[in-house]
């Protein structure tokens, strides 16, 4: 399970749910697209900085490593907003998410992959692989066993069918 590999295929799916909130005009969908979106982005951001990011900082320098962290500051920091949104007037939030998003997938995708890819080998890229999915389902996990949602009126439980 290559770490590269599957952080493309988690931006990917996150830039779908992105493209399904503009399509969809239904407050009740764009609520429920939103608190979706909160959630992955939280549950992928955590096993990113839990499983990959001390490793990856190794073959990085600090300069693109501190870009990185920035961004992913950044991102929580619209994600809190959007979770904290009662009303389904996001659509400026989402805007402004959908660019940060883009750029720190650009950040990751253009500069920080071909860096893994060349000074990490396959088994260290499928070590990392491994170890971000463990991290995200061990967070999906922990949170049902508790039985709690990690946002209002979305149970845990909906994230964890969707893995």
């Amino acid at each position: 399970m290559d770490i590269v590999n599957t952080l493309r295929s988690e931006h990917d799916r996150v830039m779908k749910l992105i493209q399904e909130f503009s399509r969809d005009e239904r407050p009740e969908a764009r609520r429920q697209l939103i608190m979706q979106l909160v959630q992955e982005l939280s549950v992928h951001e955590a096993a990113e900085e839990a499983a990959v990011w001390t490793e990856v900082r190794q073959v990085i320098d600090a300069k693109l490593f501190d870009k990185v962290m920035r961004e992913q500051g950044e991102l929580k920091d619209v994600l809190r907003q959007a979770a904290e949104k009662r009303e389904m007037d996001v659509s400026g939030l989402l805007t402004r998410l959908q660019d940060m998003l883009k750029r720190h997938i650009a950040t990751e995708q253009d500069e920080v992959f071909p860096l893994i890819t060349q000074k990490c080998d396959q088994q260290t890229r499928d070590r990392l692989g491994t170890a971000f999915m463990d991290s995200k389902n061990a967070l999906i996990d922990r949170a049902a066993k508790l039985n709690v949602t990690m946002l209002p009126d979305e149970v845990v439980e909906q994230l964890k069918q969707r893995r």
